[in-house]
C-alpha cells in the first residue's frame, strides 16, 4: 500500500502558531510596558501581568480587566486571613476587624462594578462619565484599604493586629493604584479622540436627557411625596429612623422618600450599599435631629463612630441635623459618615467635636449646611464640595487646636480632595471669647497627597495667620496640594501662610474652575437631580439661561433700576415704623425680588428671620454639649432650645397667615392673630434668657444672637401693626368685635351664638350637664387612665375636635405637659379641691436640675386647652423660690372655676390670648407674671404668708416691646389675704404689682381690693427701672386698698378717667373674646 504524503499546512502549523505567539508576546509585552509604565508601581504590575494568557494581542482594557481579576482574588485571601484574625482579638481590634470585613466586602462590590463598567466602555455612556465614575469607583477601593488599617492604629494590641495584616493590605492597595493609574491613562487618552463628553440638556431648565420625565415634573414642583413617615410620637409608619431604612427596598432604582417629623432620635442608622436612592426629609434643621454619642474614647472606633452612615449610591438629606453628643473628651467621635456616591445634603446641620463630617469616599456634595467641630471636623478621602455652607470651629479640650480639614488622599491619580466654595468660615459662640487661646487652622495633611482648596470663601480672624498645620516634621509637605482662591475677611490674607512646597494660591480662573462642582465632582451630570441649588462655576449664577440673559441684559439693567428704587422706597417706609429701622435696613439690603407692598417686606424679613433663629439654635444646641457647663445652664438652654422651635412654629404660622392676607377672615381676626403671634415670638426670647440670669456666662455667649433674633421679630411685629391699623382704618368692613355677639352672666334670655359655632357645639355648650367625655382618668383604675398624662399622650395631634378628658376626684401627683401639638384639649374635674392635679418642682429644688419654666405642675402650650372645675397646684412652699403650679402658653384658652395654688411664680401666663374666670389665685411673689395677653374676671386673688422679710407681689408683667398687645387685666375680681396672711398682714407689704420689663402693662378695674394691699399700689422693680415706660392703670375700684390717693407716682401710673378707655382693657377687646369664648361654654362679661 502506498503511503499519504502530509499537508503541509499541518507540517508548518506549529511554526506558524509560535510565530504568532512570537508576535503577540511582542505585541503584548509592549503594551504592557507602557502600561505599566504609568502606574505608581511598575514592578508590581508587570508581574501581575506576567501570567496574562496570550492567544491573541491584548488591548489594554483587557489588561485592567486581568488585573482586577487578580486583585479580586487578593482582596478574598485577605478577607479569609482578617476573619481568622477575629476569632482572638481584643474588643476594639475585633472591631476595626469588623470594619476591614465590611470594607473589604465593600471594596469587592466596587470591583465587581468596576469590571461591568469596563465590558460596557466606551459606549453606554459618555466618555467623561465613564472616566468619573470607573476612577472614582477605584479611588474608593484604595481609601477602603487605608481605612481599614487606620482602624488598626487605636491601641497597641489593635497595632499588633495591624502588622499581620499589613502586608496583604498593601499588596491590594497597590494593585488597586495600578489599575487606576491605567485607567486614567486610558480614559484620558480616549477622551483626545472620542466626543467632548458633555452631558447632554433637554429645554432651557438644562436637565440632563437621562433624567425621567417624572423626575423633572417631581423636581419642578418643589414637592416630594414620601413613601413612609418616621415620628417619634407614634404618629407616623415607624417610630425610628433606622426601621424606616430596614423597609426600604433594596437596589432600588427609583427615589425613595422617608419624611422624619420633628424630633430628637437617639439611635445609630447604618444605610448600606444595598440601600440605593434612599432620601431623607427632615422638618427642619432645628427640628429634626439624629443624635447619638459613639466615640473612640468610648472603646469605638472612628469608622465606626458615626451616627449617621450614609453608603447606598444616590443618598439625599434635607433640613435635617445629624449630631454625635460624645464632646471634645470623646477623641473621634462621627456625627455623618458618607460613603455614597452622587450624594447630596441640604439645609443640614452637622455637629459634634473631632471627625464630626467623615467624607469617606465618592463623589459628595452639601450645600447650605451648617458643620461645626473641633479637631480634624471635616476629613476623609471623598471627591467633595461644600457651597454656601457655615464651617464653624468651636471651643475644644484644653491644649488642643482646631483643624477645619485633614485630606486623606494617599494615591496622586486619586481623583478626591475636599473644595470648600462660598462658604463662611468663624467661630462658634463658645469659641469667640477665648479664640486667642485656642489656634485655628483651615486643615493639615492627614495623608501623603492630601489635596484641600478654598475658594471665594469668608474667612474670619478665628484663623491664624499661618493658615495650615502641619501633621508630623515634615510629612507629606512637598506632595501635598494645599490652595486657595480670591477670599474674603480677616483670616483671608495669605501674606502670612505657610511657604510649603506643596501651598500655593490660585492665580487663574482655569485652575480655579477645576475645583467647581461642575468639574471636580461632575456635578453638570447628577446634581440636578437632587432639586437642592448649587452653582456649576465660579459664578453665582444657578442655571440660568445664560443666551436669554446676554440678549436681554439692557432690558434688565434698566428694570434694575426701577426695581431698586421702588424696593428702596417701599423699605424706607417699612422701616420707619419699627423699634429698630438700622436692623430692618440691613435685613432687607440684600433683597433681589421686587417689593411692591409692606406685605412683601414683611415676608422678606420673616425669612431671614427664620434664618436667623435657626442659627441660635445651633449654637445654643452645640453650647448643650459642652462638659463645663452646670446643670442649671444646662437645664436652662434646654428651655432655650424649646423656646426656639416653638418661635420657628410661630414664624411659619405667620407666614402661613400672611399668605392668605386679607381674604380668608375678617381683618380684625387677622390682626390679633397675626400680633399675638409676633408677640409671642418675643417673649419665648426673653424666656431664654431670663432662665440663664443665674448663668451669666452662657448668657453672654447666646445674647448676640437672642438679642438679633428679638430685634428681627420685633420689627416684623411693627410692620404688621402698621399695615393691618392701616387696612382696617382704610376698610368699610363692620366691626366684628361687635358684630360676633356676646353673653353675659346675668340678665341675658337668649344666648348669641357666633356664626361659625356648628349646631352641635351649641348644643354641647348649651347641655354642660348631658356632657360625653372622650376618655376619662381615675387614679382608682375605674376609667380608660389612672393618671392625666397617659390621657394626654392618647389626645390626637392638631386636632380641630375638642378632646374632653374627665378627671374623677382624686389628687394626681404628677407632672402634665399638654404640648403644643396637642389642640383643643379640656380638662373636666370634679370640682376645685376634689380633683387636684399637684406636684413640688422648684427652681430652689431639685439640685439644680428645674428652672422657672420646667417647675411647672401642668403646663397647657397646645392651642384653644380649657380647663374647668379643677386644682392646679404647687407645694414646693415659700422657701422653693420660683415653683410655678400652672404654666398656660396656649392660645384662645380658658379656665373656668379652677383652684391655683403655690406662692413664688403660682400663675405663669407665659404667651398668647387667655381668659380665667371664677378662679381663685394664690400665692406670695410675682404669683402673677408673664407676658400673655390675658383677662380675669370674677377671680379671688388672694396674697398669702411668704417667708420672713419678703413682700408681696400680685402682679410682674413681662412686656418688652411696646407694639406687644399683651398685659394682665384684673376685671371684677377680689384682691384680698389668705387666712395665713390676715393675722400678720400689717407685717408683710403686699403691692398689685412690679415691672418686670421694660413695658409692663397692668390693669384692675371695677374689682374689690382689700386692705392688704399697701397704700402705695405698686413696687419698682430695681430703682428707677421702666417707671417712664410702664403702664398701670386703675378704674372704678373698691374696697379699703383702692385709694388711689396715696399712690405711687411714676410718670407711667395713673388712673383711667373714662369708659373709653376702660373699654380698650374689656375682653371684647383686649383679647378679642367674642370671636372665641363663646366656643368654651364659659361664662364672661364681653364688655364694662
Amino acid at each position: 500500500m502506498l503511503s499519504k504524503s502530509p499537508n503541509p499546512l499541518i507540517l508548518f502549523a506549529p511554526l506558524l502558531l509560535t510565530c504568532l505567539v512570537i508576535n503577540a508576546y511582542g505585541s503584548s509585552s509592549s503594551l504592557i510596558k507602557s502600561s505599566c509604565a504609568t502606574t505608581l508601581y511598575p514592578h508590581l504590575c508587570h508581574s501581575t501581568l506576567s501570567t496574562i494568557p496570550l492567544t491573541t494581542t491584548p488591548t489594554t482594557k483587557d489588561l485592567i480587566q486581568f488585573t482586577i481579576s487578580k486583585t479580586k482574588t487578593t482582596i478574598q485571601a485577605n478577607l479569609q486571613t482578617i476573619n481568622h484574625l477575629a476569632t482572638n482579638a481584643t474588643k476594639r481590634a475585633k472591631i476595626a476587624l469588623h470594619d476591614c470585613l465590611h470594607l473589604g466586602a465593600a471594596t469587592l462590590e466596587l470591583i465587581d462594578t468596576v469590571a461591568q463598567e469596563l465590558k460596557a466602555y466606551p459606549t453606554k455612556k459618555p466618555p467623561r462619565q465613564h472616566a468619573d465614575d470607573l476612577i472614582t469607583l477605584m479611588s474608593t477601593t484604595i481609601t477602603n484599604k487605608e481605612t481599614c488599617l487606620d482602624g488598626l492604629s487605636l491601641d497597641e494590641p489593635s497595632k499588633l493586629v495591624r502588622k499581620l495584616v499589613f502586608n496583604g493590605h498593601d499588596h491590594v492597595g497597590k494593585m488597586c493604584s495600578n489599575v487606576l493609574a491605567m485607567i486614567k491613562n486610558m480614559t484620558e487618552s480616549d477622551a483626545h479622540t472620542i466626543d467632548d463628553g458633555k452631558i447632554k440638556m433637554v429645554t432651557d431648565e438644562m436637565w440632563p436627557e437621562w433624567l425621567s420625565a417624572g423626575d423633572r415634573k417631581l423636581l419642578q414642583s418643589g414637592t416630594q411625596t414620601p413613601n413612609v413617615t418616621v415620628a417619634a410620637d407614634g404618629s407616623g409608619n415607624y417610630n425610628t429612623v433606622a426601621a424606616a431604612v430596614a423597609a426600604a427596598p433594596s437596589k432600588s432604582a427609583t427615589r425613595y422618600v422617608i419624611k422624619i417629623k420633628a424630633g430628637v432620635y437617639k439611635e445609630n442608622v447604618n444605610i448600606p450599599s444595598g440601600k440605593t436612592n434612599l432620601m431623607f426629609i427632615g422638618d427642619g434643621r432645628s427640628n429634626t435631629i439624629i443624635t447619638a454619642s459613639e466615640s473612640v474614647a468610648g472603646g469605638n472606633t472612628t469608622f465606626n463612630s458615626a451616627t449617621v452612615a450614609a453608603v447606598g449610591s444616590g443618598f439625599l438629606a434635607r433640613d435635617i441635623t445629624f449630631q454625635n453628643t460624645a464632646g471634645p473628651s470623646g477623641d473621634q467621635a462621627v456625627a455623618l459618615r458618607v460613603g455614597s456616591d452622587l450624594s447630596a445634603f441640604y439645609q443640614c446641620g452637622i455637629l459634634a467635636y473631632q471627625d464630626t463630617l467623615y467624607v469617606h469616599s465618592n463623589r459628595q456634595f452639601f450645600s447650605k449646611c451648617m458643620v461645626a467641630g473641633t479637631v480634624d471636623f471635616i476629613f476623609g478621602n471623598a471627591a467633595v464640595v461644600l457651597q454656601d455652607c457655615d464651617i464653624q470651629p468651636r471651643r475644644p479640650d484644653p491644649n488642643q487646636k482646631n483643624m477645619v480639614t485633614a485630606q486623606g488622599r494617599t494615591d496622586p491619580n486619586q481623583n478626591t480632595g475636599i473644595v470648600i466654595q462660598k462658604c463662611r468660615i468663624a467661630a462658634t459662640s463658645d469659641l469667640q471669647p477665648v479664640q486667642a487661646s485656642f489656634p485655628t487652622y483651615l486643615g493639615r495633611p492627614w495623608k501623603e497627597y492630601s489635596r484641600t482648596v478654598i475658594m471665594q470663601s469668608a474667612i474670619s480672624d478665628v484663623i491664624n495667620p499661618a493658615g495650615w498645620y502641619p501633621w508630623n516634621g515634615d510629612f507629606a509637605l512637598s506632595t501635598l496640594y494645599y490652595r486657595e482662591y480670591q477670599n474674603t475677611g480677616a483670616g483671608a490674607d495669605t501674606s502670612k501662610r505657610v511657604t510649603w512646597p506643596g501651598w500655593g494660591v490660585i492665580t487663574t480662573t482655569s485652575e480655579a474652575q477645576s475645583f467647581t462642582p461642575g468639574s471636580f465632582i461632575a456635578g453638570g451630570s447628577w446634581l440636578q437631580s437632587t432639586g437642592f441649588p448649587y452653582s456649576l462655576g465660579l459664578r453665582s449664577n444657578y442655571h440660568q439661561n445664560m443666551q436669554f440673559l446676554l440678549l436681554f441684559a439692557s432690558l434688565l439693567t434698566s428694570l434694575n433700576l426701577n426695581h431698586a428704587t421702588s424696593n428702596s422706597n417701599i423699605i424706607t417706609s417699612s422701616c420707619i415704623n419699627t423699634l429698630y429701622p438700622d436692623t430692618c435696613h440691613t435685613t432687607l439690603s440684600d433683597a433681589t425680588q421686587t417689593i411692591a407692598t409692606i406685605k412683601d417686606v414683611i415676608q422678606l424679613t420673616l425669612n431671614k428671620t427664620k434664618d436667623t433663629i435657626q442659627a441660635n439654635f445651633r449654637t445654643i444646641t452645640d453650647l448643650t454639649t459642652t462638659t463645663n457647663l452646670t446643670t442649671r445652664a444646662k437645664m436652662a438652654l434646654y428651655d432655650c432650645l424649646d423656646m426656639e422651635a416653638a418661635t420657628l412654629d410661630q414664624l411659619d404660622t405667620v407666614i402661613e397667615h400672611l399668605t392668605e392676607y386679607p381674604t380668608k377672615k375678617p381683618l380684625r381676626q387677622y390682626a390679633d392673630d397675626l400680633k399675638t403671634l409676633m408677640s409671642t415670638t418675643i417673649t419665648n426670647k426673653e424666656t431664654c434668657l431670663d432662665g440663664l440670669a443665674a448663668s451669666n456666662r452662657v448668657r453672654k455667649l447666646i445674647f448676640e444672637g437672642e438679642e438679633h433674633g428679638g430685634k428681627m421679630c420685633s420689627n416684623v411685629l411693627a410692620m404688621i401693626k402698621n399695615m393691618t391699623d392701616t387696612d382696617i382704618a382704610n376698610s368699610p368692613e363692620f366691626d366684628d368685635r361687635s358684630a360676633a355677639g356676646g353673653r353675659k352672666l346675668k340678665g341675658e334670655s337668649k344666648i348669641m351664638w357666633p356664626k361659625w359655632l356648628s349646631v352641635g357645639d351649641r348644643k354641647l355648650l348649651t347641655f354642660w350637664g348631658l356632657l360625653t367625655p372622650t376618655v376619662t382618668v381615675d387614679m382608682n383604675g375605674k376609667g380608660d387612665f389612672t393618671t392625666v398624662m397617659e390621657a394626654v399622650d392618647a389626645a390626637p395631634h392638631k386636632s380641630d375636635k375638642r378632646f374632653v378628658i374627665k378627671i374623677n376626684a382624686g389628687t394626681y401627683r404628677e407632672q402634665v405637659l399638654v404640648a403644643r401639638s396637642k389642640h383643643n384639649i379640656m380638662f373636666v374635674g370634679d370640682g376645685r379641691g376634689k380633683t387636684i392635679i399637684t406636684g413640688n418642682k422648684s427652681v430652689a429644688g431639685d439640685e439644680g436640675t428645674t428652672t422657672t419654666t420646667t417647675s411647672a405642675t401642668v403646663a397647657a402650650l397646645g392651642e384653644k386647652f380649657l380647663a374647668r372645675d379643677i386644682t392646679f397646684q404647687n407645694t414646693a412652699g415659700a422657701s422653693g423660690h420660683q415653683a410655678v403650679a400652672l404654666r398656660v402658653g396656649s392660645d384662645l384658652s380658658a379656665f373656668y372655676s379652677c383652684d391655683i395654688e403655690g406662692y413664688q411664680d403660682t400663675l405663669y401666663v407665659h404667651t398668647n390670648r387667655q381668659f380665667y374666670v371664677n378662679c381663685l389665685i394664690t400665692g406670695t411673689i410675682d404669683f402673677i407674671f408673664g407676658n400673655a395677653a390675658v383677662v380675669f374676671q370674677f377671680c379671688e386673688i388672694m396674697a398669702r404668708k411668704p417667708n420672713t422679710n419678703q413682700d408681696n407681689m400680685v402682679t410682674a408683667q413681662g412686656r418688652t416691646d411696646i407694639n406687644q398687645e399683651t398685659g394682665i387685666v384684673i376685671q371684677k375680681c377680689k384682691i384680698g389675704a389668705t387666712p395665713d396672711l390676715k393675722p400678720v398682714q400689717a407685717n408683710v407689704s403686699t403691692y398689685l404689682g412690679r415691672p418686670w420689663k421694660k413695658f409692663s402693662r397692668t390693669v384692675v378695674m371695677h374689682s374689690e381690693i382689700g386692705e392688704v394691699i399697701k397704700e402705695e399700689g405698686w413696687h419698682p422693680w430695681e430703682g428707677d427701672f421702666a417707671l417712664d415706660t410702664l403702664f398701670y392703670r386703675e378704674y372704678k375700684n373698691t374696697g379699703p386698698g383702692s385709694d388711689t390717693s396715696k399712690r405711687v407716682r411714676w410718670k407711667g401710673w395713673g388712673v383711667i378717667k373714662d369708659d373709653n378707655e376702660a373699654n380698650h382693657f374689656t375682653v371684647g377687646s383686649f383679647i378679642n373674646g367674642l370671636t372665641w369664648l363663646l366656643s368654651t361654654g364659659f361664662p364672661f362679661l364681653p364688655g364694662l
